[in-house]
């Protein structure tokens, strides 16, 4: 399996919403939306995106440790 940091370095440093091929992708298939054009917590596709990020970075550090 290969897990891919979004929108977040190793540095944790926040570059805005990811809107590479594989982001795009991935959120599609997740939920079904497009990426949010704009970062707004009082947007529902936005408050996905976030959610989204949190599920991929835990796959991530979970993959990490093994």
């Amino acid at each position: 399996m290969q897990a891919k940091v979004y929108q977040t370095t190793l540095a944790c440093c926040d570059h805005g919403i990811c809107r590479c091929g594989s982001c795009r992708k991935r959120f599609k298939d997740w939920c079904g939306l497009d990426l949010p054009t704009k970062e707004d917590g009082g947007d529902v596709v936005f408050r996905k995106y976030q959610e989204f990020k949190r599920q991929t970075s835990d796959v991530l550090f979970e993959y990490s440790e093994k």
